[in-house]
């Protein structure tokens, strides 16, 4: 994806250091003289107690287990949302449809019913990972994985790495300073795994990037074949996909799309068959990426900060995590000093890296 080249606005030194320390405070690290800060909400008392010990507090699962998936709950989000939500606005400011229900919690977006892609993408996870919760209520679906983790602006909760906003570190294997979306979170998370478009199935979800440097999130459908021809087998006359998201063009809300790479486009045809066309087709994750969700039951949640140290400090591309992220025990991480914590507790500002306009071809 690309981004205009812009550096993160600097902070003062004050601000940091009074977030800092309500955070420390609340993790039992011991901090003087400073006040508490309403900034430093990324984790419970409890949670945060488990992270300054290396542990994000999620169920451990045998790697040697194949992995259960919520692509079906997926798809009949998909089929509820194009049934009831469909065309309802959409705006880059604003994120899900009407409040969302998680455990205890509400999460409550902004500016509904209008939503963008990676909102969309986001409620419609939400809303599946819920009713695999319901059908499961033996398995602590929202103890492994807060409501903060979706709300916060840490390095180390969901909502910067599923919205793609700037972050505060560079990603030394993408040599840029955010990621590609849904692929990265999952990955970080212990959620899933990063799947290959040749792999690619109804219920996974994509980032892509187009000519002209926009980009989109999405849940993927099907592959298409020249004219609109859906198929379920990845070949050489596999030209793109169908998908469905939010987007700004034709009826502005949730809707389906028939997606091209660039070099073939479809002649137009009459709605509701809309065409996105020019999309940039690239075997490196940073450009186009797809990721699958697991089930609750399968989600290694507890050495996120592990894997985050992976990726920052130790350059380690997304693709070396997601070949053993489900491989042996949960890594431990051990004691941190505060100076190695500050960077992955302290929130930032919510600005987009990837220009997510929601325009297509029709």
């Amino acid at each position: 994806m690309t981004q205009s080249q812009q550096k993160p606005t600097a902070r003062p030194k004050a601000l940091i250091c009074a977030v800092l320390t309500a955070g420390f405070l609340a993790i039992g690290l011991p901090a003087t003289g400073a006040p508490a800060s309403p900034s430093a909400n990324d984790t419970s008392s409890t949670e945060q107690t488990a992270l300054a010990a290396g542990e994000d507090g999620a169920a451990e699962q045998s790697a040697d287990l194949p992995a259960p998936t919520l692509q079906a709950e997926i798809l009949a989000v998909v089929d509820e949302l194009a049934a009831n939500k469909r065309g309802l606005g959409y705006d880059l400011s604003s994120f899900y449809t009407e409040p969302l229900a998680y455990g205890a919690s509400t999460l409550t977006g902004k500016g509904s019913p209008k939503t963008m892609c990676v909102g969309a993408v986001t409620e419609i996870m939400l809303r599946a990972i819920n009713r695999w919760a319901e059908q499961n209520p033996d398995t602590d679906v929202y103890g492994q994985l807060p409501a903060s983790k979706w709300q916060a602006g840490t390095l180390q909760s969901l909502r910067p790495w599923l919205f793609v906003w700037k972050l505060d570190k560079k990603i030394p294997s993408y040599n840029r300073a955010y990621g590609s979306g849904t692929h990265d979170a999952l990955i970080l998370f212990g959620m899933g795994q990063g799947v290959k478009f040749a792999d690619a199935a109804p219920g996974d979800f994509v980032n892509f990037s187009r000519t002209n440097g926009s980009g989109h999130a999405a849940v993927f459908l099907s592959y298409l074949k020249a004219d609109f021809e859906e198929t379920k087998t990845f070949g050489p006359d596999v030209l793109g996909f169908k998908y469905f998201s939010a987007q700004e063009s034709g009826e502005p809300g949730l809707d389906f799309r028939y997606a091209y790479f660039d070099g073939y486009c479809p002649a137009k045809r009459p709605p509701p068959t809309r065409r996105d066309c020019s999309l940039l087709k690239s075997d490196s994750a940073a450009t186009f990426s797809m990721a699958r969700l697991y089930a609750p039951s399968h989600w290694r949640t507890r050495d996120t900060r592990y894997f985050l140290e992976q990726v920052f400090e130790k350059g380690r591309s997304f693709e070396e995590i997601n070949a053993e992220r489900y491989a042996g025990e949960p890594k431990a991480l051990g004691d941190r000093t505060l100076q190695q914590l500050a960077p992955y507790i302290t929130p930032f500002d919510a600005e987009p890296a990837v220009n997510f306009s929601g325009e297509t071809t029709d």
